[in-house]
C-alpha cells in the first residue's frame, strides 16, 4: 500500500513505492544509435495502406476539362459503395487517402520511402500531384474511361511514366466478359506493361451476406486473376495479399 507523507503545507504527497523505484524511468532510446535495418523497418511502418487510384476528371477554372489519376481510397471503401455507376466527374474521391509522412521526416526516411513510392503528376496540374506504391496500389479505369478512346488516350499522354509502373488493375467482372478474356480487346491491358495481376469485381456472396473470395485461373500468361465479391465485408487477409 502506498505511504503518504505531509508536506509543510499540509497537502498530501504520495510516496513512490518499492516496486516504481526498481523499475525506474522508462529507458530513452536513441533513434540514431539503432541498427540502419530497424530504423528502415519503421519508417516502413509509417507508410499507408493499400489505395485505389481512379481516373476523374479535374476543372482548373480555366474553361478546359482534365483527365487526371487520383486515390480514390482503399478497396474495402470502394467496395462498400455503388462504385459501378460512379461518374468520372465526381469531384472529390471517396475519402481522404493519407500520403506517406515518412517523405517529410528525414533524408533516411525520404531516400529509403522513394525507393518504393514513386511520384505521379500531371504535366499541367502539379496540385493533383501525389505518391503511389507500385507493389500495392490498385489501379481502376471504370468504363468511362476504358471504353472512351478519346479519354484513354489523354490519360496515356499525361501518365507516359507512371501508367506503365502499375502492377494490378481493377476490373468489374462484366466488362472483362466483355472483353471477351482477350488481352488485345483491351487498350487498358495493353499499356500496362508491369501487370502482375487483375482483380476482378462480381456480385457473388453466400446466404450469409458474407463475401465470397476465391482464385479462377487466369489467360493472360504470368498475370494472376483474382476475383472477389463486392457484397459483405471485405477480408483483409486477401487485401494484403495483394502487395506484390
Amino acid at each position: 500500500m502506498l505511504g503518504v507523507a505531509t508536506s509543510g503545507g499540509d497537502e498530501p504527497v504520495r510516496k513512490r513505492s518499492r516496486l516504481e523505484e526498481s523499475l525506474g524511468s522508462p529507458p530513452v532510446v536513441d533513434f540514431k544509435s539503432l541498427p540502419p535495418e530497424v530504423r528502415l523497418i519503421i519508417w516502413e511502418y509509417t507508410w499507408p495502406a493499400a489505395q485505389v487510384v481512379e481516373a476523374a476528371t479535374w476543372d482548373n477554372d480555366k474553361d478546359r476539362e482534365f483527365t487526371i489519376f487520383r486515390p480514390v481510397g482503399s478497396l474495402d471503401t470502394l467496395l462498400r459503395t455503388d462504385f459501378s455507376s460512379r461518374p468520372v466527374e465526381t469531384s472529390s474521391p471517396l475519402e481522404k487517402c493519407p500520403l506517406p509522412i515518412a517523405l517529410w521526416i528525414c533524408q533516411e526516411s525520404r531516400t529509403h520511402t522513394l525507393k518504393t513510392y514513386a511520384l505521379v503528376q500531371h504535366p499541367d496540374l502539379p496540385e493533383c500531384s501525389f505518391y503511389f506504391n507500385p507493389r500495392q496500389e490498385l489501379l481502376w479505369l471504370s468504363s468511362d474511361i476504358s471504353n472512351n478512346t478519346e479519354r484513354f488516350e489523354e490519360i496515356q499522354a499525361s501518365y507516359k511514366t507512371s501508367i506503365k509502373q502499375f502492377r494490378i488493375l481493377l476490373v468489374e467482372d462484366t466488362e472483362w466478359e466483355g472483353w471477351g478474356w482477350e488481352p488485345s480487346s483491351s487498350p487498358a491491358l495493353s499499356t500496362l506493361p508491369a501487370l502482375q495481376i487483375v482483380v476482378l469485381i462480381e456480385d457473388d456472396h453466400d446466404g450469409n451476406n458474407t463475401l465470397i473470395t476465391y482464385h479462377i485461373r487466369s489467360v493472360l500468361p504470368n498475370i494472376e486473376t483474382i476475383m472477389i465479391s463486392s457484397a459483405g465485408p471485405w477480408i483483409p487477409a486477401c487485401h494484403t495479399s495483394l502487395s506484390i
